[in-house]
């Protein structure tokens, strides 16, 4: 299995239990290819709706499965495509489909509805989180069909304790989103109006003839995002599912921090991208990968080899972990942030970050408003660490410690510099 560059990955975990480890675990399974081949069920049907411009529309799926694979459970991802909620289509991630199964997965593409109201003048941001909504509506409807299947003809073997959600682009705007979205107390009121519209938090997509609302869960356990962001960084919280993103840092179309995503170059909605999901991620203690790709664009990187070499690791790794680790709650981790303390702030010229009675080892990091990393340093183990911010501009920044000893929880601190 090839090694990512240290200097590109940053790997950030508080544990929480992940439920028993998979039988099948043997450090080559979910990493590696160990099927040569798949057999793909083209246009299995998982619901119906109505779309942004009325129509009706029915809504299939593709699903990959290993040839000769013997396991009684297979870990299940369900993929969605990007295309800007305009255009895309489910055999677009055919390709990461076809190497997950090849790992032993079972792996599904789905249709998902996309906007197909007037185009120009170009929809506002409320006609945008309606499409946004609607696809996490259809996605959750997907991750029923399948827990419903296990539950019942057990058609595609799979372990509904471990579905995992991902998409590139728009497909994971919609992964994101459905993996983080679980009570309707975060949403604001306009978030609130079009998932009520919508059959609210679960959706209302079903297959009236295969229904499975109301009876199994949507639940998932982690999702891959790449190049996604989410319209309110706070949907994310404690408990939710483990994610792991990869996001080219000069992004102009989903944020790589905050900012708008467009459509044909014009900005509509705004989000929080990549960079401030990790930031989420460890300050709720979820179990986070983050993969930035310096100067990558949008999803230039993604048809590059060597890049591509490295986000299947990465991502392969993530999943691996979940599956066949058991690690220790993240309520039992040791809270210290009490014990870390930056002076002078707001500061100008340099700070002084005490750490009183943490005797872990820990990796600095500090991050801008747009979630940019300004300064990074490893292996520090003094009670008083000075770091220079002299030559960063007057903003807001966010300071990150995590450490090497696990049974100590991420500290993050907030930063002004005049």
């Amino acid at each position: 299995m090839k090694t990512l560059f240290t200097f590109l990955s940053l790997i950030l975990t508080s544990g929480f239990v992940f439920g028993q480890a998979s039988n099948e675990c043997n450090g080559t399974r979910y990493l590696d290819p160990v099927f040569s081949t798949t057999t793909m069920t083209s246009a299995v049907k998982y619901g119906e709706n109505t779309t942004v411009g009325g129509n009706f529309q029915e809504l299939f799926m593709d699903i990959y499965e290993p040839d000769g694979d013997a396991a009684a459970q297979r870990p299940l991802i369900i993929w969605a495509h990007g295309g800007s909620f305009i255009g895309g289509s489910r055999g677009d991630m055919s390709g990461y489909c076809e190497a997950y199964a090849e790992k032993g997965f079972v792996t599904a593409t789905i249709t998902y509805r996309l906007f197909d109201g007037p185009l120009f003048p170009i929809p506002d941001s409320l006609e945008m989180m309606e499409e946004v909504v609607m696809s996490i509506s259809d996605m959750k409807a997907a991750i029923r069909f399948f827990r419903k299947d296990a539950a019942t003809t057990n058609t595609y073997k799979i372990d509904p304790n471990n579905i995992y959600v991902g998409g590139l682009s728009a497909g994971a705007i919609t992964a994101l989103h459905t993996a983080m979205i679980d009570d309707p107390a975060e949403l604001p009121a306009h978030l609130e109006t079009e998932m009520n519209n919508q059959g609210g938090i679960e959706g209302n997509t079903d297959d009236p003839a295969n229904p499975a609302l109301g009876t199994y869960t949507s639940e998932v356990k982690g999702v891959i995002n790449y190049s996604g962001a989410l319209n309110i960084v706070d949907f994310l919280d404690a408990g939710d599912p483990a994610v792991v993103s990869i996001h080219g840092d000069d992004d102009d179309t989903v944020p790589y921090g905050y900012g708008f995503a467009s459509v044909f170059g014009f900005p509509i909605v705004s989000m929080n991208g990549s960079a401030l999901i990790h930031q989420r991620a460890v300050s709720e203690g979820v179990y986070d990968k983050f993969l930035s790709i310096p100067g990558g664009s949008h999803t230039d990187f993604y048809g590059n080899a060597i890049w591509a070499a490295q986000i299947d690791d990465s991502t392969s790794q993530f999943l691996e972990y979940l599956i066949c680790n058991v690690t220790v709650a993240a309520e039992e981790a040791i809270d210290v942030s009490a014990n870390v303390s930056i002076a002078p702030n707001p500061a100008s010229t340099s700070i002084t970050i005490q750490s009183v009675d943490v005797p872990a080892t820990a990796q600095l990091q500090l991050f801008d408003n747009l979630g940019r990393t300004v300064v990074s340093q490893q292996n520090i183990n003094a009670a008083y660490h000075t770091v220079s911010v002299e030559s960063l501009p007057a903003g807001v920044y966010h300071l990150q410690m995590t450490f090497d000893d696990a049974d100590y929880a991420p500290v993050t601190k907030r930063l002004i510099v005049q």
